[in-house]
């Protein structure tokens, strides 16, 4: 590998704090995290007073989605600042357990308290040590400040899954996805990038969907970047979704933006959309039934409608920008089973808790 530095690079594994309280000695190993070692807590406890449950082994109840652990629904829509103060309402689950990712329940977790915030003052105190070498954390708590819980037990409450809000229960202030204001302009680009990937995927274009999902040369493309097509394209169950949609012009099409995406205009013209969500109907109608967040446009069978995701990719320096066009496949696809699935279909399951 070619050296970019003269300086030394240390990789400061965070695993070596994840089981350690800050006031410990590095050298001494906690004893294991067990349900019955456990104290009963709360999420907002511990954000509250985390020098309180520092290294603490706890146990906490509410709704694992994702690497996050929460109060209740309803908080699954709070801002989360990864370097800000912290989220009152729920508490990220570090390491993540990939083989829980696509669900979303009711859980009690056993595990040990820690923070990324500990651990980065960690390293800045070995950094101001050894000037000469460039030390950093690694892992999640490379890019985030926020409270943690070691996750050595995790128990599901009940088999229901959570559901997904609906455009009834959310006023458009409160989605992440909302319908595209008017005031933005919509690159014509990403519409027919959109369109073009439902009939690539439908008709198992290999070749169409490569150059929509990883729009790089030829030349320079990855023999993974084929073999990864190919895979995707093998997925029957994506396949027979889209072909649904033969007929564009029959389906409702409705396009949404990241509501986040409005209020940032550090990424040029905040005018102009850079990343958009397309979605069609199944049926004559989805009124009251679209996706209000991400994580509703996983494709799954249950949703009533099908969403294909858009965004501006910089080919290099100086070579501008297409338009990469995206479908998530279902998590309950055999060929992805660590995807994080959406919240299930509000007629389906019961988001209350068991």
């Amino acid at each position: 590998m070619a050296a970019v530095s003269r300086l030394p690079v240390i990789l400061f594994a965070l695993l070596c704090y994840l089981a350690v309280p800050a006031s410990a000695s590095a050298s001494k190993k906690p004893e294991r995290c067990a349900p019955s070692g456990s104290v009963e807590t709360t999420i907002e406890a511990i954000q509250t007073k985390y020098e309180d449950w520092a290294g603490k082994c706890v146990r906490l109840r509410g709704i694992r989605f994702g690497r996050r652990l929460y109060v209740s629904r309803d908080a699954m829509l709070d801002e989360v600042e990864i370097n800000g103060d912290p989220a009152r309402r729920s508490l990220v689950l570090y390491p993540e357990r990939s083989d829980l990712r696509g669900q979303a329940q009711w859980v009690t977790v056993t595990g040990r308290v820690g923070s990324c915030r500990t651990a980065n003052e960690i390293v800045s105190g070995l950094q101001e040590q050894e000037p000469n070498s460039i030390i950093m954390v690694s892992g999640y708590c490379h890019t985030s400040l926020e409270h943690y819980v070691r996750p050595e037990q995790i128990e599901i409450q009940g088999r229901k899954r959570v559901v997904r809000f609906t455009e009834a229960e959310l006023p458009p202030a409160k989605r992440w996805l909302i319908e595209i204001p008017g005031s933005v302009i919509v690159p014509q680009a990403h519409l027919e990038a959109a369109r073009h990937l439902v009939a690539a995927i439908g008709q198992q274009d290999e070749n169409e969907y490569l150059h929509l999902t990883r729009p790089i040369s030829r030349e320079i493309r990855h023999r993974h970047d084929v073999e990864g097509a190919r895979l995707e394209l093998a997925d029957n169950q994506l396949v027979a979704q889209f072909q649904l949609l033969r007929d564009l012009k029959r389906h409702q099409e409705k396009v949404f933006i990241d509501r986040r995406e409005l209020e940032d205009s550090s990424e040029g013209d905040p005018r102009v959309a850079r990343q958009l969500t397309v979605c069609w109907c199944k049926s004559r109608s989805c009124q009251g039934r679209w996706p209000t967040g991400a994580f509703d446009t996983d494709n799954d069978p249950s949703r009533p409608y099908l969403c294909v995701e858009t965004g501006d990719w910089l080919l290099g320096p100086g070579q501008g920008y297409v338009v990469q066009a995206e479908a998530m496949p279902s998590a309950s696809s055999p060929y992805y089973p660590s995807k994080v699935r959406g919240l299930a279909e509000p007629a389906s399951a019961s988001g209350s808790a068991p």
